[in-house]
C-alpha cells in the first residue's frame, strides 16, 4: 500500500516536558535529539518551539543558575573576609539570561527549529478570562491542598499557538507533544483532526512515521498502536505480558542489586542504604520495526523507582543524605505476532538497560508517589515519559479491543 508524502510531513510543536531534562548542561534530553533524528529519518519533520515553551525553559534553566549565584556570593564574602581582599567575576542575572538565550537558539538552530510567537492580537482575550474563572481545559480545578490557586495560563497560551498555526496553510499535519494529558485532549477538541494529530512524546511519531514506512493503512496502524501498550501491561490484568512474563521480578534480578559502599581504608563493602518503599512507572509504549510479515517489535521502558534510608547518617561517603532514590530505567523488548484470529500474541524478548541513577530525595519524593502515608509495596502504575511537573495519567483502555482478522 502506497503511502503520500502528506502522511508523513509534521510540524512538530512541542511543550517543555517533550525535551525537559534534569541535565542543566542540556538545552534538551539527549534522547529528545536522538528519537527528533530518527523522525527526519522516516518522514519530513519541522520542529516548532512556541514562545511560552522556550521562556518556561530559559526559566527553569535561568533558576538554577540564580540559586548557584547566591551561593557564590555567600562563599566569595567568606573569602574576602579571610583574605582581606573583594573577590570579583560572578556574572549577573542579565548575563546569565542573555548566555542561556543564545543557547537555546543554538540549540534551536541545531534541530532546525523555530519559535511560534504568542498571537496575541487573535486571541479573546474575554473567553480566555472566563475560562480561567470556571477552569475550563486546559485550565484545571485545583487540588485539595490548593484551595484558591489556578493552573493553565502558561498551556492555554500553548493552545492559543496551537490554534494560530492550524489555521495556516501547510502541506502535512501538526504534531503536538506533550505528555499532560489534559492540555493534549483540549488541543485535540479545538483543532480539527485532519489537521493536528497529538502524542505522549516524540517516541509516539516516531511510531507513525516507521509503521507508514511498513506500507500499512491508517486504519490498521490507528488499531495497533492503540493495543499495543494494553497488550503489554494494563494494571492488574494478569493476562498482559508485563504480568506473564514477570517483567519486574526480572529487572529487579538482574539490574537492581543490593546497594553497597565501599570503605576507604579496610576497603570493605558495607551497606549503608535500606529500600523504605518502591514505585514502577510503565512508559510509553514504541514500535521498532517489522521483524516479518506478522511480527511487530516494540520498546516499553520501565522506571523503577526506590526510596532509600540511610541506616547510617554520620557515614560522609552518603554525602549526608537521609533518603536517597534510586532510579533505574529499562528497556522491555517484546514481539507482537498478529495471529489470524485477529488476536495479538506477545513475547518477551529481551531486557536492556538503559540508565541507572541515584540522587538525593528531598524535593523528587512527591514527583515518584511516595508520601508520608507511602506502602512499602511496588505499586505499578502507567506514567508519561517525563514526569516533571506532572502526576502518572491513567491509561485509556479501548471499551472493545480492535480485532485484525479482516486483514488476513
Amino acid at each position: 500500500m502506497a503511502n503520500s508524502s502528506h502522511e508523513t510531513t509534521f510540524e512538530v510543536v512541542v511543550d517543555t516536558n517533550a525535551f525537559y531534562t534534569n541535565d542543566v548542561s542540556l538545552i534538551g534530553a539527549e534522547g529528545f535529539s536522538a528519537t527528533w533524528r530518527e523522525c527526519n529519518t522516516f518522514g519530513t519533520v519541522s520542529l516548532v518551539v512556541p514562545e511560552v515553551v522556550r521562556g518556561e525553559r530559559l526559566y527553569q534553566l535561568f533558576a538554577v543558575a540564580e540559586k548557584s549565584i547566591e551561593n557564590a556570593h555567600k562563599n566569595f564574602e567568606t573569602i574576602g573576609k579571610v583574605t582581606g581582599t573583594r573577590p570579583h567575576g560572578i556574572p549577573t542575572t542579565d548575563d546569565i539570561k542573555r548566555a542561556l538565550e543564545v543557547r537555546f537558539d543554538q540549540w534551536l538552530t541545531e534541530h532546525h527549529g523555530q519559535v511560534a510567537p504568542v498571537p496575541f492580537g487573535t486571541i479573546d482575550w474575554k473567553r480566555l478570562v472566563n475560562d480561567a474563572l470556571w477552569r475550563t481545559a486546559p485550565f484545571v480545578p485545583p487540588s485539595s491542598d490548593e484551595k484558591d490557586s489556578e493552573k493553565g495560563f502558561r498551556d492555554c497560551l500553548i493552545l492559543e499557538t496551537l490554534k494560530d498555526l492550524a489555521r495556516k496553510d501547510r502541506k502535512g499535519k501538526i504534531a503536538f507533544i506533550s505528555n499532560d494529558r489534559v492540555l493534549r485532549t483540549a488541543a485535540l477538541a479545538c483543532c480539527n483532526s485532519g489537521v493536528l494529530a497529538a502524542y505522549e512524546d516524540l517516541g509516539g511519531l516516531s511510531s507513525y512515521l516507521k509503521l507508514v514506512q511498513e506500507r500499512l493503512s491508517q486504519e490498521f496502524i490507528k488499531e495497533i498502536t492503540a493495543l499495543a501498550p494494553t497488550i503489554f501491561f494494563i494494571p492488574g490484568q494478569k493476562e498482559t505480558l508485563f504480568y506473564k512474563a514477570n517483567v519486574l521480578a526480572q529487572i529487579k534480578e538482574r539490574f537492581i542489586l543490593p546497594h553497597f559502599v565501599e570503605m576507604p581504608i579496610t576497603r570493605t563493602k558495607v551497606q549503608i542504604f535500606n529500600v523504605e518503599a518502591e514505585r514502577t512507572q510503565v512508559l510509553p509504549t514504541n514500535f521498532e520495526r517489522r521483524i516479518s510479515k506478522d511480527v511487530y517489535r516494540w520498546t516499553t521502558p520501565v522506571r523503577h523507582i526506590q526510596l532509600l534510608k540511610n541506616i547510617k547518617p554520620g557515614t560522609l561517603l552518603t554525602g549526608g543524605f537521609l533518603e536517597q532514590l534510586r532510579i533505574t530505567l529499562v528497556a522491555a523488548i517484546w514481539d507482537a505476532q498478529v495471529v489470524p484470529t485477529g488476536e495479538l500474541k506477545a513475547n518477551l524478548v529481551d531486557l536492556e538497560l538503559i540508565e541507572e541513577q541515584f540522587s538525593d530525595a528531598w524535593g523528587l519524593k512527591r514527583k515518584f508517589g511516595f508520601t508520608e502515608q507511602t506502602d512499602a509495596a511496588a505499586a505499578v502504575s502507567v506514567a508519561p515519559a517525563v514526569t516533571y511537573g506532572t502526576t502518572a495519567a491513567p491509561m485509556t483502555v479501548p471499551a472493545e479491543l480492535p480485532s485484525f482478522e479482516r486483514y488476513f
